[in-house]
């Protein structure tokens, strides 16, 4: 009993001991294994005062409108190549699901969106070494060609319910970023890109007898070719799609209205196409305005009340809006037969080059 009692006194001494030492603040030693705590540093008085606390912060702090842009930041090989391997994952999947008839238009449509975004801001980073700029190229083009082939695809996609394609808003998309890759393309990649869109217009579109051709569509597909730009296209144009077919309204209105798009047209294709449209369509504009029972008569009026508006916009556009005496821009097909016979030198306005 009276050995338990000294040993717990020397136990709560030894306690109080290594207290007083820890709270005397104590230096490592052998005796007080505990870490070093480093001393805390004196504070230095300020010869500048601390800013006052405004008591109402929010009514001092200014109002924030809108978000502050980020600093632009320049693309290194990294960052670019993560972003190609990125775009390259995009692209699978917009494989998988134009392949798949049973995947949501949404889906098609976001991923050609991104696809095509992808497409148009890659480029070969400034700070890559040559080794690096060679072999982004060449994956770069890799990726583009299957972008290419997949959204060419999404162009033409059919998938048939009810006597409608229900992929008319896939065909939509893609016809519109097709165009949108005109300022990223050099002149070959643009008249490569021309023809194969011309080709599925023919070979595709043409070819459908399971429904009915989407006007939209077909006004995006003429004038993604407007925006490519590539003069071959709009000589197709006026060589296969200015015609009284009564059967082909729909594509004589949608090229038409792309027509005018192209840019910077040679006079002598222009003096041309006003030339052309004056030739097929006056008659036809003169046999519509007959009032008559015939009903060929009839078809020629209906065919003119669609092909009209838009046929008169051509010749309006490539004649440089001529007007009449009275400044009244010229609106009839027998107005511009008039015109043209006093505007048939090819060398003067508005057929010279500088003149447009």
């Amino acid at each position: 009993m009276k050995h338990r009692a000294s040993s717990g006194l020397v136990s709560v001494l030894s306690t109080c001991a290594l207290l007083a030492l820890a709270l005397a603040g104590c230096s490592r030693s052998r005796c007080c294994p505990c870490p070093r705590t480093p001393a805390k540093a004196k504070p230095v008085a300020s010869d500048v005062a601390p800013p006052a606390e405004s008591a109402t912060p929010e009514a001092d702090a200014p109002a924030i409108t809108e978000a502050t842009p980020p600093t632009p930041v320049e693309a290194t090989p990294s960052t670019t190549w993560q972003a190609l391997v990125e775009a390259e994952a995009d692209l699978k999947m917009l494989q998988r699901t134009v392949k798949k008839k049973t995947s949501i238009n949404a889906d098609i449509q976001a991923y050609v969106t991104v696809v095509a975004d992808a497409y148009a801001k890659l480029t070969i980073p400034t700070t890559a070494t040559p080794d690096e700029a060679a072999r982004f190229k060449k994956d770069l083009a890799r990726f583009r060609k299957t972008a290419r082939k997949y959204m060419l695809a999404s162009l033409t996609l059919v998938v048939v319910r009810d006597g409608r394609n229900i992929r008319d808003d896939v065909n939509y998309t893609a016809a519109l970023s097709l165009g949108r890759l005109a300022p990223v393309l050099d002149e070959r990649e643009r008249k490569r890109l021309s023809k194969d869109i011309r080709n599925r217009i023919e070979k595709k579109f043409h070819k459908v007898k399971t429904h009915t051709m989407s006007e939209d569509v077909l006004l995006q597909s003429f004038t993604a070719l407007a925006r490519l730009d590539d003069v071959d296209s709009l000589e197709w144009m006026l060589d296969d799609y200015v015609h009284a077919k009564q059967n082909q309204v729909t594509y004589l209105v949608a090229a038409h209205k792309a027509m005018p798009v192209f840019d910077d047209v040679p006079g002598k294709l222009r003096h041309e196409i006003v030339g052309e449209f004056i030739k097929t369509y006056a008659g036809v504009e003169a046999r519509a305005a007959q009032s008559s029972t015939d009903p060929k008569i009839q078809a020629f009026g209906r065919f003119w009340d669609r092909v009209g508006p838009t046929a008169i916009a051509v010749v309006q556009h490539f004649a440089d809006h001529p007007q009449d005496a009275n400044g009244r821009p010229l609106d009839t097909m027998a107005a511009f037969q008039r015109w043209l016979r006093n505007h048939k030198n090819r060398r003067k306005a508005p057929w010279t080059d500088d003149a447009k």
